[in-house]
């Protein structure tokens, strides 16, 4: 049994100001994910900005951090992603995209969304390291068709890349994230 995953990460300018995220992760691997912790390595958190999140239904939230940050999802009991399902991960922040989506500034060489996940708790047993596979900026009437995109997508790795298809062959950040209309990218 093998755990593994894959997140892909949309993002919204918000009119009030502060950008939405949303964050799709696959379950890939043979096992459940119990415990999602995005924006983290072992040598500290990777969001420079206070976010704020939600969980989805059957999970719960919390926030890591001070002067910088990670969130952390949990599965209640029963509510556990399964091998081969997609859930999405909700939260703002005032970071740009141009951030959220590059290398950490407190931890050069990483990316910002740098994830781990683990089959029940966190730090317990078996993990899986990783950063998204694909990112993409929405205009705000374009969200609730992207995060659709981003569930039906996610096997493909999102925004172009056809069933099986490395989601990263071909693929720029800035000129995929502007030809998909997000032209707030880094705003």
């Amino acid at each position: 049994m093998s755990i593994r995953a894959k997140e892909s990460i949309v993002a919204q300018k918000l009119s009030t100001g502060g950008y939405r995220y949303a964050i799709t992760l696959k379950d890939t691997g043979t096992t459940q994910i119990g415990a999602f912790w995005f924006a983290w390595t072992f040598s500290g958190n990777l969001l420079t900005s206070k976010p704020r999140a939600s969980a989805p239904s059957g999970w719960t939230e919390q926030l890591q951090g001070g002067s910088e940050y990670s969130i952390q999802w949990m599965a209640k009991s029963g509510h556990a992603l399964k091998a081969g399902q997609s859930m999405t991960f909700d939260f703002t922040s005032s970071e740009k995209p141009a951030a959220v989506f590059g290398e950490s500034s407190t931890q050069p060489g990483t990316k910002v969304s740098t994830s781990f996940v683990y089959e029940s708790t966190f730090l317990v047993g078996p993990s899986d390291e990783f950063s998204a596979s694909s990112t993409k900026v929405v205009n705000p009437t374009s969200w609730d068709a992207a995060q659709g995109l981003a569930a039906s997508e996610a096997d493909a790795g999102l925004f172009g890349a056809a069933p099986g298809q490395d989601p990263l062959q071909g693929f720029d950040l800035f000129s995929n994230a502007l030809a998909g209309g997000g032209n707030n990218f880094g705003a």
